[in-house]
């Protein structure tokens, strides 16, 4: 049986120190916070209790996906190996053209210095006409090797060809109609006033060659103008 002692009441002592324990507060148990803790174990995977002041993982996706939408937006850069390249044949009907423009301006002026006669004609309107054309001529056909250079060892676009086909027609037409002129109304024998005619006549062989070229070139760039508009 028990003793009487177990049933004595307890202690105002002891009753008063469980009453102030009851009465205190238990503190938040602390937890580990580390988010690399358990990093390369089986409870790396695993949901840990963390505070408002726990470090973050960083978030990669939307910074990848940013950089890939960065990177498709940018312009592809056009290799010089894409770009096509000049016609060779085309540059040297060019070449033709600035020769025989400087061989028509040569052999006109060159004509009264060498007989020593002034010109024959009534009206000299035409024949200062046809050397303005061929110092043109000689302006647009230079242009053309430049363009043909910077095409060829740079990175110059060509020209449109709405703009040379209008260009090429318009050169066409002045050589067209001063030669034509000449030959109708300013005729001139071989060997006639000393030699003068000779120079003449070869400076209308060039115009008229001129001419004929421009002619060519514009049915070049009328055909293929026809073919890019079918591509």
């Amino acid at each position: 049986m028990p003793s009487p002692s177990a049933y004595q009441s307890p202690s105002p002592a002891n009753a008063w120190q469980q009453q102030q324990e009851s009465t205190k507060t238990l503190d938040e148990p602390t937890y580990n916070t580390n988010a690399y803790q358990y990093t390369g174990t089986p409870y790396g995977n695993s949901p840990t209790v963390a505070s408002a002041y726990s470090p973050q993982p960083v978030h990669t996706e939307n910074t990848t996906s940013n950089d890939i939408n960065v990177t498709s937006t940018k312009p592809e850069s056009i290799s010089p190996a894409a770009r096509t390249k000049p016609s060779k044949l085309r540059v040297l009907f060019r070449f033709i053209l600035f020769i025989f423009a400087v061989g028509y301006l040569g052999f006109a002026a060159g004509a009264s210095p060498f007989s020593g006669e002034s010109i024959p004609f009534d009206s000299k309107i035409c024949f200062y006409y046809l050397f303005a054309v061929a110092v043109m001529s000689i302006i647009w056909s230079g242009f053309h090797l430049f363009l043909y250079l910077f095409r060829r060892f740079g990175s110059t676009d060509k020209m449109k060809r709405f703009i040379l086909i209008l260009c090429d027609l318009f050169m066409a037409a002045l050589w067209g109609i001063g030669i034509i002129v000449e030959l109708i109304q300013y005729r001139c024998s071989p060997g006639g006033h000393n030699h003068w005619c000779d120079f003449y006549n070869t400076s209308i062989f060039f115009g008229f060659t001129s001419f004929a070229l421009y002619i060519v070139l514009l049915g070049w760039d009328f055909v293929g103008g026809c073919k890019s508009r079918k591509k």
